[in-house]
């Protein structure tokens, strides 16, 4: 995912915060636009930008060639929820088309893991350096020795292998 696309969880965190937001003032919200809508914008509301202006313009013809935020607010609104409408189920069907075809594979690469040899801290990451991967449980080294030694007892192998090393 580009890191200019917003994770999942973000997502679904806001249209979560948007869906309870549309439950309680859904319906309000949409009464109320057009009635915004068709008030407008007033070209003054506490007359501190004085009553006249030395523009030869009236402040009804200001207004139509100034438009205010409500201006078509309802139109704006209505597209907004038919494209979030059409956007949900978009993903929708994306999630859905990834989830039949993709596969359900282990994420984590193969040979990752700690090696069973008791006493060996090694942990195998083959993400960060592809020879460094368990072979039938255990890290390079201890592998190695289990091969020269003719493929002993698993369990013995593992349990006694660190001590000799050690002594």
């Amino acid at each position: 995912m580009a890191a200019s696309t917003p994770r999942p969880e973000t997502i679904a965190r806001l249209m979560r915060k948007l869906a309870d937001r549309m439950d309680d003032q859904g319906d309000k919200v949409v009464r109320r636009a057009p009635i915004l809508a068709a008030r407008g914008w007033p070209t003054s509301t506490n007359g501190a930008e004085g009553g006249r202006s030395s523009d030869a313009t009236s402040s009804t013809e200001r207004s139509a060639l100034n438009p205010g935020p409500f201006d078509g607010v309802d139109e704006r609104l209505r597209n907004q929820l038919r494209v979030a409408f059409w956007v949900s189920m978009e993903i929708h069907a994306s999630f859905d088309l990834i989830m039949a075809h993709a596969s359900d594979d282990d994420p984590v690469p193969a040979g990752t893991g700690p090696c069973q040899v008791v006493g060996c801290d090694h942990v195998c990451n083959p993400r960060k350096n592809p020879n460094d991967r368990l072979r039938s449980g255990y890290c390079r080294r201890h592998y190695n020795r289990w091969i020269r030694l003719g493929r002993p007892d698993r369990g013995l192998f593992e349990r006694f292998t660190e001590a000799e090393d050690v002594a």
